[in-house]
């Protein structure tokens, strides 16, 4: 059975938040997917505040927009900003939406600090140190991932058709880096997998690649999360690969990430910002500077 959830959109959602305001009279949170609600449930006031799935980002900005056209109080989301701040704009002028700092909220999660205990925990401590620490680890990730991390804004965008929606990394990972006429080749099909216009493709990649770019904003977490855990194999560790898989690697980072950490982020700034501005409506239920004291002290 097809779920009924491929089929609702932004009206859908507002209608939902609309319904449940006659018997919750606290916050809502609108958020994209189940990953946001598992990552945002241990800061959550429940009793404060009502979630609500959108099943997508576009679906989330569109709920948002007729709720705030209406004037709706109470109501925020998170989305993830995806390529928006690639070319240094804001995502959008919605008022009540807070955007990922980075890409998106996997790569804010993952910080030198919550990064550094995950490795403490299942990596090499030896192969680690060798490598420069957890900072240059995750620098390295960046560098390793930039043949996929340019392809995805160009097919964003449009200048190339590609499913990359289901790339296995680890399918074009050669040990120490990605191979980038074995990456185009998995994912062309039909005409693009013609010689030349794989040929053009890997040029093209080569050409966008160490261009300077702030890879945080073109890269996804879940490309992160992948090549860390591939580099868990033999790099930095010795897992076995069922305990590497980037959904493995996510899980773990989010359970690593801490009240402290998210006390720190850019997302806990935002949503405090957005609370005092909208009293006496809560979302989180954790006193930052209560956390902030006890960390320093």
């Amino acid at each position: 059975m097809r779920s009924i959830t491929k089929y609702m959109d932004g009206w859908d959602i507002a209608q939902e938040v609309r319904i449940e305001r006659k018997v919750h009279k606290g916050s809502f949170l609108l958020l994209e997917g189940e990953t946001d609600y598992k990552r945002m449930l241990k800061f959550l006031d429940e009793q404060a505040c009502s979630v609500a799935i959108c099943f997508g980002r576009s679906n989330l900005e569109e709920a948002m927009e007729l709720l705030e056209d209406e004037g709706f109080p109470g109501v925020v989301g998170l989305a993830d900003a995806d390529f928006d701040r690639c070319g240094g704009g804001v995502p959008t002028a919605l008022d009540n939406v807070i955007y990922s700092e980075f890409h998106d909220f996997d790569v804010d999660w993952m910080t030198d600090d919550v990064v550094d205990q995950y490795l403490t925990e299942f990596a090499d401590k030896q192969k680690c140190v060798s490598i420069g620490g957890t900072s240059q680890i995750i620098d390295l990730i960046m560098i390793k991932l930039e043949p996929l991390s340019v392809l995805r804004p160009l097919n964003h965008q449009g200048a190339i058709k590609m499913k990359l929606s289901e790339v296995d990394i680890s399918a074009s990972y050669n040990g120490s880096n990605i191979d980038i006429p074995m990456l185009v080749s998995s994912i062309s099909r039909g005409a693009n997998a013609e010689p030349a216009a794989r040929s053009a493709l890997e040029n093209r990649i080569i050409a966008e690649m160490g261009a300077g770019k702030n890879w945080k904003q073109f890269t996804n977490g879940h490309d992160m999360c992948g090549m860390l855990g591939l580099m868990l194999r033999n790099e930095i560790g010795s897992r076995r690969d069922s305990n590497t898989y980037d959904r493995e690697v996510a899980s773990h980072i989010r359970l690593t990430y801490s009240a402290v950490e998210f006390c720190k982020s850019h997302l806990s700034r935002e949503l405090g910002q957005w609370q005092a501005n909208n009293q006496p409506y809560i979302v989180i239920a954790i006193n930052c500077n209560a956390v902030r004291n006890m960390a320093v002290n």
